[in-house]
């Protein structure tokens, strides 16, 4: 199936697969919490890509924080650590940018 307009620039095609693609590596859960800004998503992502980790899934939103009314970013996501990157590496680079980012992270393993 194709969809969109080549004129305008956008194209979406959609094809059905017989095989699925096993990927090695890990799978972890991912949430973060803090208040939000222009750009966190890009952040969290871009931080993930220097690892070579891949984002399987991702669900953000906004709630307002219990205390003062201001908007906090939250976020949940499936990510995919490739063979070879180390779980306290993918830790350690999260922790770094929750420090950053001021949010709270929490990473668990997505295989329970």
């Amino acid at each position: 199936i194709a969809i969109g307009n080549k004129n305008q620039g956008f194209t979406l095609i959609l094809e059905t697969t017989e095989a699925k693609i096993g990927l090695d590596g890990s799978v972890f859960n991912l949430e973060m919490l803090g208040p939000d800004h222009p750009g966190i998503v890009h952040e969290i992502t871009q931080c993930l890509a220097q690892l070579s980790a891949s984002v399987e899934e991702m669900e953000t939103g906004l709630q307002r924080a219990p205390m003062g009314g201001d908007m906090l970013f939250q976020a949940q996501a499936r990510v995919h650590a490739p063979t070879g990157l180390k779980a306290d590496d993918l830790r350690n680079a999260l922790e770094y940018l929750a420090g950053s980012l001021m949010v709270e992270k929490n990473l668990s393993d997505g295989n329970i």
